[in-house]
């Protein structure tokens, strides 16, 4: 299985595999302090990194309650698709920051893309900052692309996180890099990282048969043409009608934001009329159609939808339910 991720992603010399992509999260960030010895990470408005305290709580802004102020002080906030305030940042925190955090392709705020130069820059910045760069491919991992959106982007992080579609289904979650990073970790290292069930032959076993099937380019193809068919059915009815509805995508990855205008980062994200969309969600689910029930949380495609199905639900999601 390791094998497999190795050959499909050049960042990657060496990897862990955890129980979900908040492990594999938690781990990439423990690992990124105790390889450069700082404590700062740079985060950025409206990703979302799972449920550990590092990811949940950061200076003026906090998702949970019980999250000690020391992880608050830790993390740091910047502007997703917005390299000026990284460097900001990097500069005000000289000398502090571990690395930055980075989903390539935001998934809770609606689906965002990085605009061009965005990742090329985030990693000019790492290296200039002497900092790591982490990219999240919890959600676009295998999924956007066979190796990912590092893939599909040309980009090159220096820990890489994946969960979710590399398991087939399984619990499974996985972060690597190159060797000089992930010889920091126990028993070579001293960073420790340890699960009784991470690895485990079943999950391996979904892993490998996933990524197998997978290498097939024709499996992208039909999810893009599938994904493709449901937007273009989809445009045609909200250009007709003038609807206030975006329709952003990257592959079988999209969301359907309720919006007046694209949305391409936290502040854009909330101008999406959660109301309208939660009377779209009802009125899909009644009809036998299950998006995801958050107006901001990416919804994916699958290569098992037929063009028949795709055209059943352009039509009811075609019926005017503002």
């Amino acid at each position: 299985m390791a094998e497999l991720v190795i050959a499909a992603v050049p960042s990657i010399e060496k990897i862990r595999f955890v129980n979900s992509g908040t492990e594999a999260v938690m781990s990439a960030i423990r690992l990124a302090r105790g390889f450069t010895g700082q404590e700062t990470i740079i985060m950025f408005e409206g990703c979302y990194h799972g449920h550990c305290d590092a990811t949940l709580a950061s200076n003026g802004h906090q998702s949970s309650s019980g999250i000690p102020d020391g992880a608050k002080a830790a993390t740091v906030l910047a502007k997703f698709n917005d390299l000026q305030s990284v460097e900001a940042l990097l500069n005000q925190h000289k000398g502090k920051v571990a690395g930055i955090i980075v989903e390539p392709v935001a998934g809770s705020m609606g689906v965002i893309t990085p605009v061009p130069g965005f990742l090329e820059g985030l990693r000019a910045l790492a290296d200039r900052f002497g900092v790591l760069l982490i990219i999240d491919e919890v959600l676009t991992g295998f999924r956007v692309a066979f190796g990912g959106a590092q893939n599909y982007y040309n980009a090159k992080a220096d820990i890489t996180c994946f969960g979710k579609a590399l398991g087939g289904g399984m619990p499974i979650g996985a972060y690597g890099g190159s060797k000089e990073i992930m010889n920091r970790l126990q028993p070579d290292g001293d960073v420790y990282q340890a699960g009784t069930f991470s690895g485990n032959p079943v999950t391996m076993a979904g892993g490998i048969a996933t990524l197998t099937l997978l290498k097939d380019p024709a499996v992208y193809q039909t999810l893009e043409d599938r994904t493709a068919q449901l937007f273009a059915g989809l445009g045609k009815v909200i250009a007709k009608n003038n609807w206030p509805i975006q329709l952003p995508r990257l592959g079988s990855m999209f969301s359907i934001v309720f919006a007046e205008k694209p949305v391409l980062n936290f502040q854009d994200s909330l101008t999406i009329d959660c109301k309208a969309f939660s009377k779209f969600f009802h009125f899909v689910l009644d009809n036998g159609i299950y998006l995801p029930p958050s107006a901001v949380d990416a919804a994916c495609l699958s290569s098992v939808h037929t063009v028949e199905e795709i055209e059943e639900t352009i039509e009811i999601m075609s019926k005017k339910v503002f």
